[in-house]
C-alpha cells in the first residue's frame, strides 16, 4: 500500500494551492512493469503500481489547466507528469 499512498500524499502536497506551481514544475512517478504486466506472486505489488499508473494519468488530465501535464507538452510548457515503469527484463 505504501507504493501508492506515499506518492499520492506527496502529490497532494505538491499541487496544494499554497504551493506555487509554474513553468518548470513536474511530477515523476516510478511505477513498475508489474503494474502493466501482472505476474504470479506480485498481486498486491502489481495492483499498487497499476493504481499509481492510472492515478498519474487521471491527475495529468485534472492538472492540465495548471500547465502540469503529459511529457508531450513538456517541450512547450516545461511542466510535466510522467511515469517510469522499469522492468527486470
Amino acid at each position: 500500500m505504501i507504493n501508492y499512498t506515499v506518492p499520492m500524499l506527496l502529490t497532494k502536497g505538491f499541487i496544494d494551492k499554497r504551493n506555487n506551481i509554474g513553468a518548470g514544475a513536474g511530477i515523476l512517478y516510478i511505477a513498475s512493469d508489474a503494474g502493466v504486466h501482472p505476474d504470479k506472486g506480485l498481486v498486491v505489488y502489481g495492483a499498487s503500481k497499476a493504481a499509481l499508473i492510472n492515478s498519474a494519468i487521471s491527475i495529468s488530465k485534472e492538472l492540465a489547466g495548471r500547465k502540469i501535464s503529459s511529457p508531450t507538452e513538456f517541450l512547450s510548457t516545461k511542466s510535466f507528469i510522467n511515469i517510469i515503469t522499469p522492468s527486470l527484463f
